[in-house]
């Protein structure tokens, strides 16, 4: 996945002069091709086949990224409305880069078949060869806006790629939206290898649990807080198989051991960050399906 910093903060400078509110989507981990993300704002739409969306942590920027090893990247942002004169004005006046340098409108502003406004980007000094497009989609309090950055090569058949996004964009009545309220945690966990803490702090894990999609685990405690009560039993390396039925910022893992009684492990998402047992732990890709 790549991920162009630079840009990112460029973006989120030009597409609005005023501060952000509140993220208007579910800050899950990760979206993939034909999932629906739906906002407070009201407005939903769909990941392009072949793409996937992620919201960066600390930035109120949803970020969709090609698949298929395409050079460009689409930022989408929602905000409240505003005049679309001031929205022209900001496009146009775009972002002081330094050195005589600024992103902005190529000073062709036009009004898209559906009446979004769009106008191609472009950098007064050419310190990049990437090409830019920003339009406009607006609800009756919101708006939401696509900006498209991308390598020449690349910039007309993801333009097509955008203009099918904002093609499955829908509005409906801005309100309350319960993050990971239809948080799937089979779906999330298969496949994954839970990690603890202590890997990203100290360089190595003291819990590992591989969570294989056929319903099969292994695990490897070496430490207490993974298992409570006779946690002793539960250390070193041990294999069975893995169940939830859980659905939303909750649950519980059920670990079936074959020569160990059933572990029930309590499961909880919050601000994009897992936890068991009331321990934050990492997911990740599972390489393989067992420990070393």
């Amino acid at each position: 996945m790549r991920k162009n910093l630079l840009w990112l903060i460029l973006v989120v400078c030009l597409v609005s002069h005023q501060s952000y509110g509140q993220n208007e989507s579910r800050p899950t981990l990760r979206y993939e091709s034909g999932e629906v993300v739906t906002g407070i704002s009201g407005v939903s739409a769909r990941i392009p086949e072949n793409w996937s969306g992620v919201l960066p942590r600390g930035i109120e920027l949803f970020l969709l990224v090609p698949n298929d090893g395409s050079n460009g990247e689409i930022y989408i942002s929602v905000q409240k409305s505003i005049p679309l004169e001031q929205r022209k004005a900001n496009w146009l006046a775009g972002l002081d880069l330094g050195n005589g340098n600024v992103l902005r409108s190529d000073g062709n502003i036009f009004t898209r078949q559906g009446g979004g406004l769009a106008t191609d980007l472009e950098l007064a000094e050419k310190t990049s060869d990437r090409q830019g497009y920003i339009e406009l989609n607006c609800g009756t309090e919101y708006c939401l806006t696509a900006t498209l950055l991308s390598a020449p090569q690349d910039f007309d058949r993801l333009k097509k790629v955008l203009f099918s996004f904002l093609e499955t964009v829908e509005w409906g009545e801005p309100g309350e939206y319960a993050p990971y309220a239809d948080f799937n945690w089979q779906e999330f966990l298969a496949g994954k290898h839970i990690l603890n803490k202590d890997y990203i702090q100290k360089g190595k894990s003291q819990n590992d649990i591989w969570l294989c999609p056929d319903g099969t685990f292994t695990s490897k405690l070496k430490r207490s807080g993974m298992a409570k009560g006779e946690a002793k039993q539960y250390k070193g390396s041990n294999k069975g198989t893995w169940e939830t039925s859980s659905v939303g910022p909750t649950g519980v893992l059920t670990l079936k051991f074959k020569k160990l009684p059933d572990l029930e492990i309590r499961l909880e998402i919050k601000d994009e960050q897992i936890y068991l047992n009331d321990k934050r732990h990492y997911a990740i890709a599972a390489t393989n399906c067992g420990g070393k």
